[in-house]
């Protein structure tokens, strides 16, 4: 019985590992994930960002609805095409590694793309 026990505290502990790591394997693709834990990261968000918040972002979500989710971002840039905004969670606190965060919306002011990824510098 004791074994029994042992075994299910450790396949719990494995069990919730996988899960945050999923998590996070989700959002920055496994090479990104891996990139972060190999050559570090030194990512700054804004103040309200949450992964929970930028995962629950869909396509046609208005700006005052991702502004509920993830706050204000850090950076508003017009896209090149002149068709929309990008809003950008996330920077570099010292022009090294870190993880993107974007939120692109249309000229019609709602979501059309979002990205997260890593970005090595």
């Amino acid at each position: 019985m004791r074994r029994i026990g042992g075994c299910l505290v450790v396949l719990s502990s494995v069990v919730a590992c996988g899960v945050v790591l999923s998590n996070r394997v989700l959002l920055d693709g496994i090479s990104g994930s891996l990139l972060a834990w190999g050559m570090g990261e030194d990512t700054v968000y804004s103040p309200k960002y949450s992964d929970r918040g930028f995962r629950a972002v869909s396509p046609s979500m208005s700006e005052e609805e991702v502004r509920a989710l993830l706050g204000e971002p850090m950076d508003i840039k017009e896209l090149s095409t002149g068709s929309g905004v990008g809003w950008s969670f996330s920077r570099s606190a010292s022009k090294n590694n870190y993880r993107i965060r974007t939120i692109r919306f249309g000229s019609d002011g709602r979501v059309f793309a979002k990205t997260a990824d890593f970005w090595m510098d």
